[in-house]
């Protein structure tokens, strides 16, 4: 033997790796530990984060009805046209809607026209056998009224003009025939005179009406303050 010892079974035998450390020994009752991430948590609903929630573009309650869409066409069905039902008329057809005063020929005879009083027709009579002058709205010689129908012949003492002269001062004196004028007793009376030859040939309204100076017809009192 040159001396060199050699190494005995059970020696250690050196090696190149490093023995991994065992780790720390821990309670069986701990949780795992976890296990990094690289990305954050998401947040569940309700929980804050840094951004603001974006608004919802509709909303509609869970209790309030549905709102009910239009119809593209209206109904057609159109409303009932209201019946119109005229009042009945107060007044006669010749003097409905017409001044008081105005003056119409009687049909039928051309002695006889008719005043319109309130709307309704008075019907008067020229004296002394005069006709109604529609171009004059008065009494008239028939000579100057063109009559469409043939008139009865003049008749009585007083008929057509006589030549008759009358007493100096009556109020026709000048007066072409047919000027008319109140009683001279009274503004509110029935009677009245018609001119005739220069003469004064008494009239009288039927009552209830009395003569109107101012339209020169028989009328009704209130209408012109009797």
């Amino acid at each position: 033997s040159d001396g060199s010892h050699t190494s005995t079974a059970g020696s250690a035998t050196p090696t190149d790796d490093i023995p991994t450390p065992s780790h720390s020994p821990t309670s069986s009752n701990s949780p795992p530990a976890p296990t990094p991430s690289d990305e954050f948590p998401t947040p569940t609903a309700g929980s804050p984060t840094g951004e603001a929630s974006t608004p919802s573009d509709s909303f509609t309650p869970s209790n309030c009805p549905p709102t009910p869409t239009p119809s593209q066409n209206p109904p057609t069905n159109d409303l009932p046209t209201p019946t119109v039902t005229e009042e009945p008329s107060d007044c006669d057809a010749v003097c409905c809607n017409k001044n008081d005063g105005i003056s119409h020929i009687f049909e039928g005879n051309c002695q006889k026209f008719i005043v319109c009083v309130g709307g309704k027709e008075i019907v008067l009579t020229c004296s002394n056998n005069l006709q109604y002058n529609s171009a004059t709205g008065e009494c008239d010689y028939p000579d100057n009224v063109d009559c469409p129908w043939p008139q009865p012949p003049p008749s009585g003492p007083s008929a057509g003009p006589s030549g008759t002269h009358c007493e100096n001062g009556s109020r026709c004196v000048g007066q072409r025939d047919g000027t008319s004028f109140t009683n001279e007793s009274s503004e509110c009376s029935s009677d009245y005179v018609v001119c005739q030859c220069e003469c004064e040939v008494k009239r009288s309204c039927s009552s209830p009406l009395m003569f109107n100076a101012k339209l020169g017809v028989c009328d009704w009192p209130t209408s012109f303050g009797c």
